[in-house]
């Protein structure tokens, strides 16, 4: 079935102009309306973060992309192996985090997600991805789309290969990160989430939100939402925008923590976070899907903010009242 028969029959839209952005995205007109449609080849509980969509809306929080219903109120069209749903347009540009202030306002407006990131609604554990599990070791431990043994085993191997001393420092540091990691509180802040039914975006970059010509942000695409804790959404930002000598961790710290103030053991679990060089595992997962092959200076050139003493000791010495 065409996008256009897709669009009549199920949505009883018609007259429209059709743009592709994306592989998957379009940009649905019509004389009235704009929307957004995306098209799916691979498994994504709808169901889930539909209810999710509902559950911030409960908590008052409305600013991301509303799903708009089938004409026979379903959130998604199956046709053969694609996935179609269909959202409203948000009208806007994506922020810039080399603009500091968009930075800034980005990490306060994770705070007032988080803050609406919790649901009533029990049923959504069952729906959903069963996240909540306690880990025997800090290599189970999951932040973003990755989890710490995933980003350890590939240094080690790594440093079999290449030997280099960026690799060595890399895996010294993270090993770090280990002993500093406080297991215990981290099963405790992972029950104390549990108990509150708290979810995550999953992917929180500048490419997933959209900044409104009056200035409000909102956030995209929540594909890879999960039930899980909500710092390690911030630890995920910190990884991707700290810049390279940890100059603006501070900043994405304090202009999260003024709105939803973190808890001592939410940064405890952050601040081992921090040592772990998720950020290498993001450029390596866009090099994978580009078919690009990993060298020996890529690597290097991507774990130098891992191995910066500056951004090390910026990180060891920080401490819970630095965030006030």
């Amino acid at each position: 079935m065409e996008i256009v028969d897709v669009l009549k029959i199920k949505y009883g839209i018609s007259s429209v102009f059709i743009k592709q952005l994306r592989n998957n995205i379009y940009k649905i007109q019509t004389t009235e309306k704009t929307y957004a449609l995306k098209v799916y080849d691979w498994a994504v509980n709808h169901n889930f973060l539909y209810t999710l969509h509902q559950q911030l809306k409960n908590n008052d929080f409305n600013y991301f992309h509303q799903i708009i219903p089938t004409l026979d109120r379903l959130n998604s069209v199956t046709e053969g192996k694609l996935i179609y749903t269909l959202s409203e347009w948000i009208e806007g540009v994506k922020p810039s985090f080399s603009n500091k202030d968009h930075l800034i306002n980005a990490s306060a407006f994770l705070a007032t997600f988080h803050q609406a990131a919790l649901a009533s609604d029990y049923s959504i554990k069952a729906k959903g991805p069963n996240d909540f599990l306690l880990p025997i070791s800090f290599y189970d431990v999951r932040v973003g789309q990755y989890y710490n043994h995933i980003i350890y085993e590939k240094l080690k191997a790594w440093v079999q290969q290449f030997g280099t001393d960026t690799l060595r420092i890399a895996l010294e540091r993270m090993e770090y990160a280990e002993y500093i990691f406080p297991l215990n509180s981290y099963k405790e802040l992972v029950v104390k989430e549990e108990e509150k039914n708290t979810f995550v975006h999953g992917d929180y970059n500048s490419s997933n939100l959209i900044l409104s010509s009056k200035g409000q942000m909102y956030v995209l695409d929540f594909d890879d939402s999960s039930s899980y804790l909500r710092v390690s959404d911030l630890v995920f930002l910190c990884h991707l925008y700290m810049g390279k000598e940890g100059e603006r961790l501070l900043d994405i710290l304090k202009s999260y923590h003024r709105v939803r103030p973190l808890s001592e053991i939410e940064f405890e679990f952050l601040k081992s976070q921090l040592f772990v060089p998720g950020k290498i595992y993001w450029e390596m997962y866009c090099k994978l899907l580009l078919d690009q092959q990993v060298s020996k200076e890529w690597i290097n050139q991507n774990l130098s903010m891992y191995t910066v003493n500056t951004v090390y000791n910026k990180i060891k010495i920080l401490s819970y009242s630095d965030l006030s």
